[in-house]
């Protein structure tokens, strides 16, 4: 905790002169103008008696409090008699006034203690509250009672309230009350009696009998905040207090920052030279002899000056450094002050040098960090109180590098070099403070005598610091021994395994060589500190050898799951891939985890898959992987991929459960397909999406599904295989259907879609689309309607990568496909099949043909069936006709106006005049004749217009059109 306080001299040797009466009463804000002279009460009045006039606020009126007859006045500031007067049993001891509420301390006539009262002045009402001692008055030489302790009353600012004090006999309890004399808030508790009391802000500051300064803050009335010894010898009065506030030097900052000069190699750093100011005489000179001695010797080792290796040498000096008698000021705003009968002492804020001190002796260096941040930013920002004086001498970069240096320092001396760096450098420290740690970088590039400029507050921190491999050294000793003892604290401890692993986990020197026979029968702790070094593939192996051993970590509950978790950080493929086979065997699922999220970057998925055949589940899961999410494009694994979904189809299949299961559902669609040609209206659905709808979710729905897709969406496996291992499986209908479509057997592939399975659907699509069954938005309503969220990969194999598309050369191959799928349903002639037959004529009707369609079909089929595909196929051809007409109006409109256009700009351009020939005889009969150039064009015009009529291809439309173009 910091301390919000700092107590220093100001003025020695002084004593000021005592108060006759202190008022804590604010001026108006509104001036009045001061009687010229005081009014006499009455004839007694003793006319050197000193009277203090102030102006109450809000009222106009001034105050006057007698010091010896205990009245009070009131005055009209504009000179006037005064109205009233207000008589007091005694003379006030103490008192304090905010607006119109006077408290005071009265010697009350009947108990004769003086007790605190509350006095309101509008009505001239007093209320006795509490004495200013509990305990019975002494009787002094006369016999009178006298106060073993004084009154304390002040006015809490802003608060409207007041403190007074009561001795209780073994401590004082402070009180605050209101202006009717109620207590509020809580209490203080003093265990001496307060001689004085101050409010500054938001602190309550007592100068207490034991001579100590107490500082409560009005938040937290319990405890004392600070507590302050005032110097031996300190005969301390009262204290005294300026509302508006002094400002004075701030002696500790100014002595830390004064700049001195010191030997760069010196100190710790140079161990043959020191300072030992008790040494005798003899010793001195021997000292000196020596220091002489090696002088010379480092002259002989050291290039001379001015080489371009070593600056020159300042001369050496009697002592290690000199202090500059430059003085260094720096003010700081005081509103408190002590009064002794011989000097003044200041109480300022804290200085921030003094709180960033406190903090590094408690080793809190984050909390140094921090509060060195927050001056950085509150100064940056400009909202520092109370501002910098113009009498200073030091600015406040200057204050800030220094805290930014005083804090490097203390990171250095930590070894905290890294985080050191940066407030050296904010510090803008001269680089041969540092680099005279470093033995083998200096080398003779610093003087042995060379000398540099530092604040005296660094002088003795400086030379306490070593030569960094000594810090290193010794930081290594105390932290692996410290390691070692945690080591051999009992296993079953388990703060001292948590020390130990907060040791680990900090940045530390340890020697891992040497711990680590002390943390053999502690395996657990041991991997942590492999991890902490990253030594993955000994947490590996100390971990498989705890599952192994079958040896019990109370702090590690599941190592096979924190070896899965280490498994993370192995970037190594070997070390990787051999832990992963093991914990396959021991737990599949995190296997399969590690495998799938978390490999590593150098591994190949084809090389290792093999590795995991003895594991089939993981095997299997991993394939699935690569092939359907990684979207390899391995022909090798798509057939691998393929051969083992139609092995575990056709070990299940084998099963006569199975077998039902699938028939009964087949049979149950085929059913569902008649109920729906009954039903006018009714919607239908495809087998596929029935299926993944209606079925159970069972291992044999899960591989039809994913054979499905996988059949109809990669194009990397071998059909002509697929088709062979699907003869055997005679309820794998749909799937043969897509094997055939690829293979472009279509008729095969349509007698089972429309006749075997009883889904017209599925046939019509693969008719209209070129032998496509199974769409990708189909393919994901079936993934979405099957409720398997595995399934959503596989439905999208059709929607990534290129599959090979049937060439269709202008819809002839839809054509046909309508036009055989037609063939089979009337070859069938089943009800069915000619509801279904009724269904595409109408549906499709623009990809089949009217006259082989005719043609073909049966006599006994009913008029209803026919007439209407008759008719929409009459009126298409029509609607084709007229439609060829209406474009071709439009496109000789849209030629007669680029004509018109053309014509326009021809007109535009000026006729060009060709000088005739005088060779040639002919010239002059030839520019003789007049052109004109719009005959011309005209002739031209009705030629080609001519030929046009006679070329025409269409000549019984002839008349038609013309009346057409006519009216466009």
């Amino acid at each position: 905790m910091l301390f919000p306080y700092h107590l220093q001299p100001l003025i020695p040797h002084f004593r000021p002169p005592p108060d006759l009466l202190q008022f804590d009463a604010q001026h108006s804000s509104s001036p009045h103008s001061l009687p010229s002279q005081s009014p006499v009460r009455n004839s007694n009045d003793n006319n050197s008696e000193q009277r203090e006039i102030r102006c109450v606020e809000g009222y106009g009126y001034n105050l006057y409090i007698g010091a010896s007859d205990g009245t009070v006045e009131w005055w009209v500031c504009e000179g006037s008699a005064y109205p009233q007067e207000i008589p007091l049993p005694s003379a006030p001891i103490a008192h304090a006034l905010f607006q119109t509420y006077l408290c005071c301390a009265l010697l009350s006539s009947e108990t004769s203690q003086t007790v605190n009262c509350v006095i309101d002045l509008s009505d001239a009402s007093l209320t006795e509250v509490l004495p200013v001692s509990q305990v019975p008055p002494l009787e002094d030489e006369d016999g009178e009672g006298k106060e073993a302790v004084n009154a304390n009353i002040v006015v809490i600012p802003d608060e409207k309230e007041f403190l007074v004090t009561s001795y209780t006999g073994t401590s004082t309890m402070g009180v605050f009350l209101n202006g009717q004399g109620d207590p509020v808030r809580g209490t203080i508790a003093w265990t001496s009696h307060p001689l004085s009391i101050t409010v500054e802000s938001n602190w309550i500051i007592a100068l207490l009998s034991d001579k100590t300064i107490s500082i409560h803050s009005l938040s937290d009335l319990d405890s004392p905040a600070q507590v302050i010894s005032l110097p031996a010898g300190t005969n301390a009065t009262s204290l005294s207090y300026s509302p508006y506030g002094v400002r004075v030097s701030d002696v500790f900052s100014g002595e830390k920052l004064k700049p001195s000069k010191m030997r760069f190699l010196s100190g710790k750093i140079a161990s043959k030279i020191g300072i030992e100011t008790s040494a005798t005489t003899g010793e001195q000179s021997k000292r000196q002899e020596e220091e002489q001695g090696d002088s010379i010797k480092d002259e002989e080792d050291d290039p001379p000056a001015g080489s371009g290796l070593t600056p020159p040498s300042s001369s050496k000096p009697t002592f290690e450094r000199t202090a500059d008698k430059s003085p260094a000021f720096i003010t700081a705003m005081s509103e408190t002050f002590l009064v002794t009968p011989s000097s003044i002492l200041s109480l300022i804020p804290t200085p921030p040098i003094m709180d960033l001190e406190n903090l590094c002796e408690k080793h809190q260096l984050s909390e140094a960090a921090s509060f060195v941040s927050d001056i950085r930013r509150r100064y940056r920002k400009g909202i520092i109180e109370p501002s910098p004086s113009p009498i200073d001498t030091l600015n406040t970069s200057q204050l800030i590098r220094y805290l930014s240096l005083v804090l490097a320092s203390q990171l250095t001396l930590s070894a905290s070099f890294e985080k050191a760096t940066e407030y050296w450098v904010k510090g803008k420290v001269d680089p041969r403070w540092i680099v005279r740690l470093f033995e083998g970088l200096r080398g003779k590039m610093i003087g042995s005598e060379e000398e540099g400029e530092i604040p005296s507050g660094l002088t003795s921190t400086f030379m306490d610091m070593d030569l960094v491999d000594d810090m290193s050294k010794r930081s290594q000793v105390v932290d692996t021994t410290l390691a070692k003892l945690l080591t051999l604290l009992p296993n079953d401890s388990q703060e001292s395994t948590e020390q130990l692993l907060a040791l680990l986990s900090l940045p530390n020197d340890i020697i891992m060589s040497e711990v680590e026979p002390f943390l053999e029968k502690r395996k657990y702790v041991l991997a942590k500190v492999m991890e902490k070094n990253g030594e993955w593939a000994r947490v590996l192996d100390i971990l498989r050898e705890l599952v192994e051993s079958g040896s019990q970590d109370p702090m590690c509950k599941d190592p096979v799951q924190e070896l899965a978790i280490a498994l993370i950080n192995v970037q190594d493929v070997d070390t990787w891939a051999d832990h992963v086979l093991w914990l396959a065997a021991k737990r599949p699922e995190k296997a399969l985890d590690v495998i799938i999220n978390h490999p590593p970057a150098a591994l190949s998925p084809l090389n290792f898959l093999p590795r995991l055949q003895p594991y089939p589940e993981t095997h299997q899961a991993y394939l699935e992987h690569i092939v359907v999410k990684q979207r390899s494009p391995s022909r090798d694994l798509h057939q691998q991929l393929l051969g083992s979904l139609l092995d575990e189809i056709q070990r299940i299949i084998v099963d006569d459960g199975v077998k039902y299961h699938l028939d009964e559902l087949q049979e149950e669609y085929g059913k569902e397909t008649e109920r729906t040609a009954e039903i006018k209206g009714k919607e239908r659905e495809t087998f596929i999406y029935f299926f993944a709808r209606l079925a159970p979710d069972t291992p044999i729905k899960r591989l039809r599904l994913k054979l499905a897709f996988f059949l109809h969406g990669s194009p990397f496996y071998d059909i002509a295989q697929a088709e062979q291992r699907l003869e055997g499986m005679e309820q794998l209908v749909y799937e043969k259907a897509i094997v055939y479509g690829k293979l472009g057997k279509h008729k095969p592939a349509l007698q089972l879609l429309a006749l075997t399975l009883s889904d017209p659907l599925s046939a019509q699509t693969y008719a209209a689309t070129s032998g496509e069954i199974l769409p990708p938005r189909l393919a994901r309503s079936v993934s979405s309607i099957s409720g398997i969220g595995a399934l959503e990969p596989w439905a999208a194999l059709g929607e990534v990568g290129k599959r090979k598309k049937v060439k269709d050369n202008g819809g002839k191959l839809e054509e046909a496909l309508v036009q055989d799928l037609l063939d089979v349903y009337m070859q069938d002639g089943t009800p069915l099949s000619l509801h279904c037959a009724s269904t595409l004529l109408n549906t499709l009707p623009h990809l089949l043909p009217l006259y082989p369609v005719l043609k073909s079909m049966p006599a006994s089929w009913p008029l209803n069936i026919v007439s209407p595909f008759f008719v929409r196929s009459m009126r298409r051809g029509t609607h084709k006709r007229w439609e060829g007409m209406v474009t071709k109006g439009v496109a000789r409109g849209e030629f007669a106006e680029v004509d018109e256009r053309w014509l326009e700009e021809m007109r535009k351009i000026d006729p060009v005049v060709q000088e005739a020939d005088l060779d040639n005889g002919r010239g002059d009969s030839i520019w003789s004749e007049k052109l004109d150039e719009k005959e011309e064009f005209t002739a031209l015009e009705e030629s080609g217009k001519g030929q046009q009529e006679v070329l025409s291809e269409k000549m019984p439309l002839q008349g038609t059109d013309a009346g057409r173009t006519r009216h466009v």
